[in-house]
């Protein structure tokens, strides 16, 4: 019961903290149809939310719905991003371009592509351009942005901003300093959008696993016993990389799990062999550090992989434990107490994949496989005097289990 208390204890504190650090506001995401009609709803985001080719799209009493950018004008965020559908000034394609600074002249984004739009309209801001030598082509750089964007910010500017215009590097955050510069200089009206992407995002998790062990003993002659299988309890916190790295985040916390195992040893010494039982409990305290990375998904529905160490704690408790010395033909030399070498603790592999489901835009439920493989975990000394022989063995435990979770 007091193990019961304790997990809800834990639960609803991670939820409190959960709710103060990442409180949603009350805003929501939109589109805007072609006939200029708002639309409130949720847009489904990707894995990086900073690139969108289509747009899946659901408001209220209406199905899901699939944006293609010549569908609709445009679509915004609750986060503060807006978004416009235009045809890439290169290709021709229509794309959906996220608007950073829109006003007399405007400054948008597509992928890692940055555009000016002048009367003429969208002109790619070049950073890069090919060139063939000795009848190959190697990138070499550009700095046409700079004439572009004298010409687009810099006519008839005083000579010190002009000099700032050529001394820009191509980069998105000085180049939109410039931008809001221009129009604050000239006293043009204009409006700044962007996400607010926080470099670090905390998710606590708490959870279940079903774990099925196997145990593993050094030595040809060796032999082991069924490992039951148990339950486990996960505390975890996922810290997500949002700016620079949207789909890695990295896992640590706490691990609690208990097995209980028995082995039967028989290997040979000199002149006969031992032979050992033992029936014991294994305590474990797991603290992983897991580095995991999302294959695909969006913020509904994402399948993640990830790979890391587990430092464990152990606490091995013998119910029973005895030992023999016996001659080659079977016959009993000595009945003996076998010595514990070392039982502690211990570094293991963990690998994990599994899927993540949201069920409010607070809460998530998430369901894994996870691999484990604890190297060593302990030894035992075996020793009779009356035949002057001696020996000892390493076992380990390796096997899976199916997790369960609920991510705030």
């Amino acid at each position: 019961m007091k193990k019961i208390i304790s997990l809800f204890l834990l639960m609803a504190s991670l939820n409190f903290i959960s709710t103060l650090c990442f409180a949603q506001n009350d805003k929501k995401d939109y589109v805007v149809d072609l006939s200029g009609e708002i639309i409130s709803g949720e847009v489904q985001k990707p894995l990086d939310p900073r690139r969108y080719k289509v747009l899946e799209f659901s408001a209220e009493g209406i199905l899901d719905t699939i944006f293609k950018p010549e569908d609709i004008k445009g679509f915004g965020l609750a986060n503060g991003a807006r978004y416009r559908s235009a045809n890439h000034p290169n290709t021709g394609e229509m794309f959906f371009f996220e608007e950073i600074i829109v006003g007399e002249k405007s400054f948008l984004k597509y992928n890692d592509q940055l555009f000016i739009e002048l009367e003429e309209g969208l002109k790619r801001l070049e950073f890069k351009q090919n060139k063939e030598v000795n009848m190959r082509q190697v990138k070499t750089e550009s700095f046409g942005y700079i004439g572009l964007l004298a010409y687009g910010l810099g006519t008839g500017m005083e000579y010190e901003f002009v000099e700032k215009i050529r001394n820009v590097p191509p980069k998105k955050n000085a180049i939109k300093e410039l931008f809001r510069e221009y129009h604050e200089l000239n006293g043009y009206e204009y409006e700044e959008f962007g996400a607010d992407y926080p470099f670090l995002k905390i998710s606590p998790n708490v959870g279940v696993g079903y774990y099925r062990m196997f145990q593993d003993v050094n030595g040809t002659y060796s032999s082991t016993g069924e490992v039951n299988s148990s339950i486990g309890v996960n505390a975890l916190l996922d810290f997500h990389l949002i700016r620079d790295a949207p789909r890695v985040f990295i896992t640590s916390g706490l691990v609690i799990q208990k097995f209980q195992a028995t082995m039967n040893i028989d290997f040979p010494v000199m002149g006969g062999r031992f032979i050992l039982f033992e029936d014991y409990e294994l305590n474990s305290i797991g603290i992983p550090l897991l580095f995991n990375y999302y294959l695909m998904g969006n913020n509904r529905f994402k399948v993640h992989s990830g790979i890391g160490m587990n430092y464990r704690i152990l606490n091995k408790t013998t119910n029973e434990i005895v030992a023999d010395a016996r001659r080659s033909n079977g016959s009993l030399i000595e009945s003996f107490d076998p010595q514990y070498l070392d039982v502690g603790n211990n570094i293991g592999l963990l690998v994990r994949l599994g899927v993540t489901r949201s069920i409010t835009s607070k809460m998530a439920l998430v369901l894994e496989g996870q691999v484990h493989r604890m190297s060593r975990y302990g030894e035992i000394f075996a020793s009779a005097p009356s035949v002057q022989a001696s020996g000892h063995y390493k076992y380990s435990l390796y096997g899976y289990s199916l997790n369960i979770a609920v991510k705030f």
